[in-house]
């Protein structure tokens, strides 16, 4: 996936919005078919979801701080956080998203 490099919002299109896309669709929020690399609707219906289910709050923004998308060729050396944060990882233990 393609790293996030900066905030979504509705109305947004690009390779970034793909991987939100598709991790979405990973996770069972969005159906694959709805998958275009633009952040309509569905999109932020299925974040809205994903939010509400994982008990995160629920924004409009998609913000490119909470979440980190590792490929399978990278390595983690660390990961820093604040004491408090819940940290999750998710599908194949290569995203994970911070609260």
């Amino acid at each position: 996936p393609v790293p996030l490099y900066r905030d979504l919002s509705r109305g947004d299109r690009g390779e970034d919005v793909s991987s939100l896309e598709a991790f979405l669709a990973g996770m069972g929020f969005l159906d694959e078919g709805l998958a275009d690399d633009y952040l309509g609707t569905a999109t932020v219906e299925a974040f809205s979801s994903f939010q509400t289910k994982n008990g995160f709050p629920v924004e409009s923004t998609f913000r490119a701080t909470s979440v980190l998308f590792v490929g399978e060729n990278s390595t983690v050396g660390e990961v820093a956080v604040s004491v408090g944060e819940r940290v999750d990882a998710f599908a194949d233990e290569r995203v994970f998203f911070v609260a």
